[in-house]
């Protein structure tokens, strides 16, 4: 991939090729937030993970969807401040998913213990009627899932990150060379 960004590069000019990256990876993001959206729906109709999951997933879709938007506008629009945002808010996610990737792979055990400890109130205003061996192994191997699709969308998260730092810069040179220019053609 390096081999060809750097060929883009050369053929086409750096600006244009780190403004294609961002795009190609604000899309990138705004499916999977397309895909959140899709996913809380199903949980909504079949009833999956109680009243919030389906809650939650359309949150973060629409925050996904929402610095996709915002990435694109940033790029399309040579807007330097939504750029900026971008970044920032793309780091603060990337952090946070990676953490949680993490937690959730490294630390499998705690919420099963949780689980053990408050079954009584978990099967009665969550699950009702499934047995607490199944629930525990159903957690064990969603967690696993969870953590390694956390740290897959993190890796994406990073990327664009890093994609939109790039476009920050260009965006940032090409304005203060532009600057220069009417500084200089006003000087003289």
């Amino acid at each position: 991939m390096s081999i060809s960004l750097w060929a883009a590069s050369k053929t086409m000019g750096h600006y244009f090729t780190v403004k294609k990256v961002m795009v190609s990876s604000s899309i990138a993001g705004a499916f999977s937030g397309v895909v959140l959206l899709v996913l809380s729906i199903f949980y909504g109709a079949k009833d999956i993970g109680g009243a919030w999951a389906p809650g939650i997933t359309a949150v973060s879709g629409v925050a996904i969807l929402f610095l996709s938007a915002l990435g694109i506008y940033g790029c399309r629009s040579d807007n330097l401040l939504a750029l900026v945002l971008h970044m920032f808010l793309l780091s603060m996610l990337s952090l946070f998913v990676a953490v949680v990737g993490l937690l959730t792979v490294a630390y499998p055990h705690v919420l099963s213990d949780f689980v053990h400890q408050h079954w009584r109130e978990i099967n009665r205003g969550v699950v009702g009627g499934m047995r607490e061996r199944h629930m525990r192994q159903e957690l064990a191997d969603n967690l696993m899932l969870l953590g390694t699709a956390s740290l897959l969308f993190a890796i994406l998260l990073v990327v664009s990150a890093a994609a939109s730092f790039a476009t920050c810069l260009e965006t940032y040179r090409k304005k203060k060379a532009v600057l220069k220019s009417k500084i200089h053609i006003t000087a003289l």
